[in-house]
């Protein structure tokens, strides 16, 4: 078995109430009930030692099952004694751990204990009474010894160490418990189901039973499933099962390359919870301008964009925040918020900050935003830009020299916009998008075949107006072609909807084109088509 260190440094639960199901009635009034009797047998036999013995033996092993019964209610109702959230390591890597309450190896410990009594106690009468031979002095002791032997053991149970738990860390779960350790990795979950009655139970699937490491006890050839009871930890199933849920997403256990805390945690379970009643997201974004927003109101404009990343599939709190919003947030994050007159978006890693971009427009800081949050959701292997290549556009003829001087008056211009906070910045290559936008629109909208020198003449014409070079003319051909070969969704009888489709995603993907050139796009792929 790997080495596991006990974790450390606790976080308090808040307290999440649920119904109490009928039969902790009925098991309270049976656990009253027996130490009713043992109360009654003591009663009744007070000049008796063996009627004392029994009767106290009842009243403690009653009151014990009594307080299991009453702990183990409100822990499943999550009103009290639920466990926290620790730090600790498993093997090397951090690992964040949920375990139970203290109160329930107590629980154990006392449930244990009355046979301790009842052995001693025997044993003791023995000695004391019936000692008139040295086979009853051994037997005597021997008793006495046993139940020595069982309350020892009870106390050992009540203090024992807290390693059994829920273990979540950056490449698999870890389940430690009485039945011994099952552990599978996050990207070979299929499915998290649960809870399941009496609404305490999660159970994690695997693709196939041998991706599940069990030990020491043998696992069943067919069983892919790793069951986890829940019942006392700092969460209850359902967060549980959402949680579990939330890191078996592609990229989202990179969070816990570091402990997380409990709040966190709480956080991706209503993240799951909302997903859950969300409609599912488009594969190439939101559609442009289905939300009019009055550019007066910036704070309508931020929760607009929050809305808009949302539906893409983005996760607030770990790719991206809007101001106004406030969320846990991941290490690596996009936030966008309001300075002055601007819309500001930052890009933000292990507490470094730099300005990304810095907008006056609403429809330029929300395509700024959602191609920064979707870029970064596709590194973490989600959303609409995942495997797709950026294009890429050099002009021929330059010399090494001559891109070192380009890339260093570029970087020296936008150090000195990020240092003025009355000057606006914009993305890397969104000027030259512009311009090339106007050149799609010539190219498009020129009558001729798209291999007529008409319509050639007329692409270089408009790039020239705009200082881009002749060869920016392939920066055309290819968004034209990238337009045509877009995986939408070519099934639907409606070319409308299929044009607003390639829109959306062409303007995710280069959000420095105009409108109108990802409208000439659209209608140009749809056209080929028809």
């Amino acid at each position: 078995m790997t080495s596991t260190s006990a974790p450390a440094a606790a976080d308090p639960a808040p307290p999440l109430r649920r119904r109490t199901p009928g039969t902790v009635y009925v098991a309270a009034a049976l656990a009253l009930g027996l130490a009713a009797v043992g109360a009654l047998v003591l009663a009744n036999g007070l000049h008796q030692p063996g009627l004392v013995l029994v009767g106290s033996f009842l009243v403690l092993l009653g009151l014990a099952v009594l307080t299991d019964v009453v702990v183990t209610a409100r822990q499943r109702a999550g009103t009290a004694w639920v466990g926290p959230v620790l730090a600790g390591r498993r093997d090397v890597l951090p690992a964040t751990v949920l375990v139970e309450h203290p109160v329930s190896a107590w629980i154990v410990g006392a449930l244990v204990a009355p046979v301790g009594v009842l052995l001693t106690g025997w044993g003791v009468l023995v000695l004391v009474l019936e000692a008139d031979g040295v086979g009853r002095v051994v037997g005597g002791a021997l008793v006495v010894a046993a139940g020595l032997g069982v309350l020892w053991l009870a106390v050992v149970l009540a203090r024992r160490e807290r390693v059994e738990g829920i273990w979540l860390t950056s490449l698999d779960l870890t389940v430690r418990d009485r039945r011994g350790v099952r552990r599978v990795a996050w990207t070979d979950v299929v499915a998290v189901t649960g809870p399941t009655p009496p609404g305490a139970t999660v159970q994690v699937w695997a693709r196939r039973p041998e991706l599940v490491d069990v030990r020491p006890e043998p696992r069943a050839d067919d069983d892919r499933r790793i069951t986890i009871e829940t019942t006392g930890y700092a969460l209850d199933a359902d967060a549980t099962a959402r949680v579990l849920r939330h890191y078996t997403r592609p990229g989202a256990a990179r969070e816990l390359e570091q402990p997380v805390t409990l709040a966190t945690l709480r956080l991706r379970a209503t993240q799951e919870a909302q997903a859950e009643h969300r409609p599912a997201p488009s594969p190439h974004g939101p559609p442009p301008g289905t939300r009019p927003v009055d550019p007066a109101d910036p704070r309508a404009a931020l929760a607009d964009i929050r809305v808009a990343a949302q539906d893409m599939g983005a996760v607030e709190g770990m790719e991206f925040a809007v101001e106004g919003f406030p969320t846990m947030l991941s290490s690596e994050h996009i936030a966008l918020g309001r300075q002055g007159r601007f819309f500001e978006i930052r890009y933000s890693d292990m507490g470094r900050s730099r300005t990304v971009t810095r907008v006056a427009d609403v429809e330029d800081a929300r395509r700024a935003f959602l191609h920064e949050v979707a870029d970064l959701a596709a590194s973490r292997g989600h959303g609409p830009l995942l495997d797709v290549r950026p294009t890429r556009f050099d002009t021929p003829g330059l010399t090494d020299q001559d891109r070192v001087d380009a890339f260093t008056a570029e970087l020296d211009d936008r150090r000195a916009r990020e240092d003025d906070p009355d000057a606006e910045l914009y993305p890397h290559g969104w000027a030259q998008a512009r311009a090339v936008s106007a050149a799609v629109v010539a190219h498009l909208g020129h009558a001729g075949s798209p291999e007529s020198q008409a319509r050639r003449a007329a692409t270089l014409a408009t790039l020239a107006a705009h200082g881009l070079p002749a060869s920016a003319h392939a920066w055309v051909e290819q968004l034209v072609a990238e337009a045509v070969d877009l995986p939408a969704n070519r099934t639907t009888p409606d070319l409308a909807v299929l044009g607003r489709e390639i829109e959306a995603a062409m303007l995710l993907r280069h959000p420095g084109l105009t409108e109108e050139a990802a409208r000439a796009l659209a209608h140009h792929a749809t056209y080929q088509w028809r």
